[in-house]
This record gives structure tokens, C-alpha cells and sequence, in this order.
């Protein structure tokens, strides 16, 4: 169901979208939110009832964007579930960032030849 859900989501953003470099990113984009999203419900369902740290939904989300951006938090995963989806969203983030950088770094490029030219 989460595969067909993310393909869905791309077709949707093909429809929106007319640049396809635009429409890989914005692709990334919700992938990495989506994911975030979820491995905070997933990390606050398991985690509140023994980790003392988790106390609000905020919390793990915020746990989540951290991990996602290959940051520490204060908060340490008790459960087993926790540090598989600590682990899991380090990946996501090391390896979905490197490609907003890409995004960026090339449209600056194209805006200064852009600007060369004219």
C-alpha cells in the first residue's frame, strides 16, 4: 500500500508539475515529509509508553525531523522499533538532502549563465 501510495503521489505531481528536474524534487520532497510524518507516529505509538522522554506527539515528531536531518536529539530510543527508525531516517536524510543540494546548486548555475548571456 505504501508503494502504490508514493506512485500515486508521483503521478499527481507529473499532473502539477511540467519540469521534470522541478517534479523529482518535489517527489523528494513529500517522500522525505511523508516519511518523517509517519516515523513520528510510529516512534511516539511505541516509544511513549517507556521512553519518559516522549511525552507529547510534538516531541517525536521533532525527534523525527532530527534524525531525518542526521542530527541528534535529546531523546534516545528505548524500543527496538525506535532505533530501527532512527537508523532508517538517518539513511532517508543522507540520502535524499545531497539531492536538494544538487537542485539548488543548479538552478544557481543556470540563473548565472542566464545572466552572462543577457
Amino acid at each position: 500500500p505504501l508503494v502504490r501510495g508514493a506512485y500515486g503521489m508521483v503521478i499527481v505531481i507529473n499532473w502539477i508539475t511540467k519540469n521534470k528536474v522541478s517534479n523529482l524534487m518535489i517527489s523528494y520532497l513529500i517522500i522525505l515529509m511523508a516519511m518523517i510524518w509517519f516515523s513520528a507516529l510510529i516512534f511516539y505509538y511505541f516509544e511513549s509508553r517507556v521512553n519518559p522522554e516522549v511525552k507529547y506527539f510534538e516531541q517525536a515528531l521533532w525527534w523525527s525531523v532530527l534524525c531525518a536531518t542526521t542530527d541528534d536529539s535529546y531523546i534516545t530510543p528505548v524500543t527496538d522499533i525506535g532505533r530501527l527508525l532512527y537508523v532508517s531516517l538517518s539513511m532517508t536524510g543522507m540520502m535524499i538532502f545531497p539531492i536538494f543540494t544538487v537542485f539548488f546548486s543548479n538552478k544557481l548555475k543556470q540563473n548565472v549563465s542566464s545572466n552572462k548571456a543577457s
